[in-house]
């Protein structure tokens, strides 16, 4: 299966994964493109319903998440994503303080100014949560957050409205969160690294309304180029912040994974693929022969 950094370590997953997947040489087009098959479709595309990994594939692609899992690093670690550092925590372990990166921007969409995306900054993932307390939204995620944070429940049972500012979950400036919690949760970073904490754009939403389920705007690394009953195909996004790949911050160890050619990768900017398409094949028999056949 696609590795959850996808983006950063698209050539590793080609090593990594012997599933039977294999690169298209993109001799007619100049263009790298990555074909792989799941044997199930995704149900939505909102971050809100990413419930099955068949969603969470595309969203993790195509929307930021704060933190994200270390490719190679077992057991798993988290690495900061979206996030500048890991979060600062206060003493009591209820609050923690995350610092963003400046200048990520959402992708061009019409659901923007002249077409425009625009800055990704803290009160989109202010926005982002609130969504899944939101009744109209039938989140499939809440559970993450639920009695955890401080008010957000209780924003919820009040109506859910958006203009009111919630007590435990704060942009403290354009780029600094703030969540307060009801008692230590550890496990907090991990949950920003899922699909259901992808970050939206309030414009997007307001867009499309329910639409957005099959319309995607986000700040990741791949945007969506298609979507239909028998394939998602994901095309780089040209606006994706340039940062050179790190084995080291992947939990690259020598021991375990010199010699599977990572190396070559060291330094180069990620997304590797220009293309990603992911085929929906139910059947292992059937998979196999779309593979011998080059498909």
């Amino acid at each position: 299966m696609l590795k959850h950094d996808l983006a950063a370590l698209a050539a590793a997953t080609l090593l990594l994964t012997g599933c039977g997947e294999a690169p298209d040489n993109g001799a007619e087009s100049g263009l790298k493109i990555y074909k792989h098959s799941l044997n199930g479709s995704p149900t939505s595309l909102d971050p809100v319903q990413s419930a099955t990994m068949y969603s969470n594939h595309v969203v993790i692609n195509t929307y930021d998440t704060l933190y994200a899992y270390k490719y190679l690093a077992r057991p798993y670690a988290i690495k900061p994503n979206l996030a500048t550092d890991m979060p600062k925590i206060s003493d009591d372990g209820l609050v923690y303080t995350i610092r963003i990166k400046k200048d990520v921007e959402f992708i061009d969409d019409p659901a923007f100014p002249d077409g425009k995306g625009r800055e990704l900054v803290a009160e989109d993932f202010i926005y982002s949560i609130k969504r899944h307390f939101d009744a109209k939204n039938r989140s499939q995620g809440s559970w993450l957050w639920h009695d955890r944070i401080v008010g957000l429940d209780e924003w919820k049972e009040a109506g859910s409205d958006y203009s009111q500012e919630i007590e435990g979950l704060k942009a403290l400036d354009t780029h600094t969160i703030q969540i307060t919690l009801k008692e230590p949760y550890p496990q907090l970073p991990h949950t920003l690294t899922q699909g259901f904490s992808g970050i939206v754009a309030r414009e997007a939403v307001e867009h499309y309304g329910r639409e957005l389920s099959i319309h995607p705007v986000g700040s990741g690394p791949f945007r969506l180029k298609s979507f239909d009953t028998a394939k998602v195909v994901f095309e780089k996004n040209k606006k994706y912040r340039r940062e050179p790949i790190s084995l080291a911050a992947e939990g690259y160890d020598e021991s375990l994974h010199g010699g599977l050619g990572l190396e070559t990768i060291e330094g180069k900017i990620a997304p590797l693929m220009d293309r990603i398409e992911l085929h929906f094949i139910k059947e292992s028999s059937a998979r196999w022969n779309s593979f011998t056949k080059g498909n």
